[in-house]
């Protein structure tokens, strides 16, 4: 009769355990992260409403801030795109790497092509010395 309470208690524990030793990827979620319509797309939830804001980190030169909601949503849309096709979210002590769905690495650059036709003659100089 005692050991279910006792095996209820140990599960409820061991959830609790893991809730707090797990990975900082469950306290951010994304449900988007595409490049859509020409524009960066990036949807998500963090486990800690409003406080702190979340940081997106596009490039080493480009971060934005945004702010989530009482629910924890946040959202980003704007004609900055990664180079390496993943960005960096961070709230508070919590992070993860994403990687952005219709996004292509750029290839190597292809081989020169021919000469275009002359341009027209310019206008004359002046008469030198």
């Amino acid at each position: 009769m005692l050991a279910k309470p006792i095996g209820t208690v140990a599960a409820l524990m061991t959830a609790y355990a893991m809730m707090c030793t797990g990975s900082a990827h469950a306290e951010i979620l994304i449900t988007t992260a595409a490049i859509s319509q020409g524009e960066l797309v990036i949807v998500g939830r963090v486990r800690r409403p409003r406080e702190p804001g979340v940081e997106i980190k596009i490039s080493p030169s480009k971060t934005v801030k945004v702010e989530s909601t009482s629910t924890g949503g946040f959202r980003w849309i704007g004609p900055d795109f990664p180079s390496t096709c993943i960005v960096k979210i961070t709230s508070g002590p919590d992070t993860r790497d994403v990687v952005i769905q219709n996004c292509g690495l750029p290839g190597p650059p292809g081989p020169a092509g021919p000469a275009g036709p002359p341009g027209p003659a310019g206008p004359i100089g002046p008469k030198g010395s």
